[in-house]
């Protein structure tokens, strides 16, 4: 809201905020030919890959917005895994990723 000199109130529109998603990745290193696979560790089929680790992560990211815009369009809840659904290996990273959805 802005305040004019006369002490009247103008609104303006604002664009709504958009949702913000939190969430956790294994990243693992391809040794045989090179990369990253990753995946969403609780949300079941978030998955990609990447020849970089910053490739790999935005790789992911853009899965679960997609797997969030396809669970909506079908009036489904999010898919959310108490268990982790993927393995952790000993060069394994984890990862946190912020998306605005």
């Amino acid at each position: 809201m802005i305040q004019t000199t006369e002490n009247a109130s103008i609104v303006h529109w604002q664009k709504p905020a958009q949702p913000r998603y939190e969430f956790q990745a294994v990243a693992i290193p391809d040794d045989d030919d090179g990369g990253f696979s990753i995946s969403a560790i609780h949300y079941p089929g978030v998955i990609s890959e990447g020849d970089t680790l910053s490739e790999a992560v935005k790789n992911v990211a853009e899965a679960f917005l997609a797997m969030l815009e396809s669970r909506q369009s079908h009036g489904e809840s999010m898919m959310y895994s108490e268990i982790p659904v993927t393995e952790f290996t000993g060069k394994a990273q984890i990862v946190r990723i912020v998306v605005d959805g």
